[in-house]
């Protein structure tokens, strides 16, 4: 669980549409990840490996995987 003063919202808000579904598809694999392998299976690299997209792309929609983990369990 992370700290209450941790920071958990993108670095920034995302400029298009685009960046906005890459935050989905990372939200939606963290979850999946979860759900059928565990929480400590839920990797950075196997997060992206099942959304299909980069490592870039991760760390551009998310400060930390500490944020998919809590959006992903809490939604937001």
């Amino acid at each position: 669980m992370p700290s209450a003063g941790r920071r958990l919202d993108p670095r920034r808000k995302p400029p298009q549409v685009r960046a906005e579904l890459t935050r989905e598809r990372i939200l939606d694999a963290a979850a999946h990840i979860f759900v059928e392998h565990g929480y400590d299976a839920g990797t950075t690299n196997r997060i992206v490996e099942h959304a299909e997209i980069s490592i870039g792309e991760h760390w551009s929609a998310t400060p930390s995987t500490t944020t998919a983990t809590t959006r992903s369990c809490y939604g937001s």
